[in-house]
C-alpha cells in the first residue's frame, strides 16, 4: 500500500516537472507566441516548423530533459535516499506518466499545451533498453523520411515501443518485477493512448489529406517565407479593399439608377396625368360646344316655326323673325301699296 502512494506521489511530481513549457519560454524570449502561430501547438514539431532548427532542438532538449530530470528526482528520492522497494521501471512509468501529463495539460494554460512526443521519447530512453531505444528510431525517423508525416510517425512508434514492452518483458529481455507487471503494462498502455488522442485533429487531417508535411528549414528560409505569407497578407487585404470599394461603388450606382428610373416613372406619371386632365377637359369643353350648338339649332328651328306661322306682314318687317320674336316687337300695318309691293320683293328675293 505504501508503494502505491509513492507511485501516486511520482505522478504528482512528474506532473510538477511537465509544467514547464519549453516552447513557449523560448518563443516569448523571441517575442513570439507559438501558440498563435503555425498548429498552434507549444511543441517540438511546431518550434522547428515557425522558429527553425535552432529553436526546434532547443525544445526538443528542454522536453526531453524535464522528464529525465524528474526520473532522476523521484529514484533518487524514493529508490536511494529512503530505500523503498518499488521497481525503478514501474517508478519510471509513473513518473514519466506524470510529467507528461503536465506537459499536455498545463492547468495554467487552461489545460492546453503540447502532445508529448518528446517527452515519451525521453520516457523510452529512461527505461534503459537499447533494442527499444534502437527500433523506435528507425520506426520514427523511417516514417517522417518516407511520408514526412511526423504526426504518423510520432503514433507508430509509440504504439510499436508498446509493442515491444509487453513482448520483452515477456521473454526476459527487459528485466521487471512479476508484481509490477500489470502496472506497467497499463501506464505503458496511457502513454500510447495518450498520445494518439493527443493526434486525433492530425488524424482527421490525415485522413482528409490536408495534414502539413514536415521539412527542415533555416531560420533565414523562414524568415523570407515569413515575408512573402506577409506580402501575400498584404495583397489579399488590398484586394479585399478594393472588392469592397467595388461593391460599394456597385452599390451607389444601383441605388442612382434606381432613384433616376424612378424620378423618370413618376415625370412619366405626371406627363400622363396631365395629358388625362387635358383629354377631360377637352372632352368637356366639345360636350359643352356640342349642347350650345343643338341648343342653337333647336333655337333656330323653334323660330323658324313660329316665323312659318307669323302673318306675312310681320315676316316681311324684318329679315330675322327670330330677333323680332326675342325683342317681342309688335307688328305694325302696312300701307296698301307696301302690301302688293311685298310679294314682288320677296319673289326677287
Amino acid at each position: 500500500m505504501t508503494e502505491r502512494l509513492i507511485c501516486l506521489a511520482c505522478l504528482v511530481i512528474g506532473y510538477g516537472f511537465g509544467l514547464l513549457q519549453v516552447a513557449h519560454i523560448y518563443s516569448k524570449a523571441k517575442n513570439i507566441n507559438i501558440r498563435e502561430k503555425g498548429s498552434g501547438n507549444a511543441g517540438t514539431t511546431n518550434m522547428f516548423r515557425v522558429m527553425g532548427i535552432k529553436a526546434g532542438i532547443i525544445t526538443l532538449v528542454g522536453d526531453c530533459a524535464k522528464l529525465v530530470a524528474a526520473v532522476i528526482f523521484t529514484k533518487l528520492i524514493f529508490l536511494t535516499g529512503l530505500g523503498f522497494q518499488i521497481d525503478p521501471t514501474a517508478l519510471a512509468l509513473y513518473t514519466g506518466l506524470g510529467c507528461v501529463l503536465g506537459h499536455d495539460f498545463p492547468f495554467y494554460f487552461h489545460f492546453k499545451g503540447g502532445k508529448g512526443m518528446a517527452s515519451t521519447a525521453a520516457l523510452v530512453c529512461c527505461l534503459g533498453n537499447w533494442q527499444m531505444i534502437l527500433i523506435g528510431v528507425a520506426v520514427f525517423f523511417g516514417i517522417v523520411i518516407a511520408t514526412k508525416y511526423v504526426s504518423l510517425g510520432s503514433m507508430i512508434t509509440v504504439c510499436t515501443e508498446f509493442v515491444l514492452f509487453i513482448l520483452f518483458t515477456q521473454i526476459g529481455w527487459f528485466p521487471l518485477q512479476s508484481a509490477w507487471m500489470p502496472d506497467c503494462y497499463i501506464l505503458f498502455f496511457l502513454l500510447a493512448a495518450l498520445l494518439v488522442f493527443q493526434h486525433r485533429k492530425n488524424i482527421n487531417r490525415l485522413m482528409n489529406h490536408k495534414e502539413t508535411r514536415f521539412y527542415f528549414r533555416t531560420s533565414s528560409q523562414i524568415k523570407e517565407e515569413e515575408a512573402a505569407h506577409r506580402e501575400n497578407q498584404t495583397n489579399a487585404k488590398i484586394e479585399h479593399v478594393q472588392q469592397k470599394a467595388e461593391k460599394k461603388m456597385d452599390k451607389l450606382q444601383y441605388k442612382a439608377e434606381k432613384k433616376i428610373a424612378n424620378a423618370q416613372n413618376k415625370a412619366e406619371l405626371v406627363q400622363t396625368k396631365l395629358e388625362q386632365v387635358q383629354n377631360k377637359a377637352d372632352y368637356k369643353y366639345r360636350k359643352v360646344q356640342l349642347k350650345a350648338e343643338l341648343k342653337e339649332e333647336k333655337t333656330r328651328n323653334w323660330a323658324g316655326k313660329i316665323a312659318d306661322h307669323a302673318p306675312k306682314s310681320f315676316r316681311l318687317q324684318d329679315e330675322n323673325p327670330q330677333q323680332n320674336l326675342l325683342e317681342d316687337k309688335e307688328p305694325i300695318d302696312l300701307p296698301e301699296g307696301e302690301e302688293q309691293t311685298a310679294p314682288e320683293e320677296q319673289k326677287e328675293e
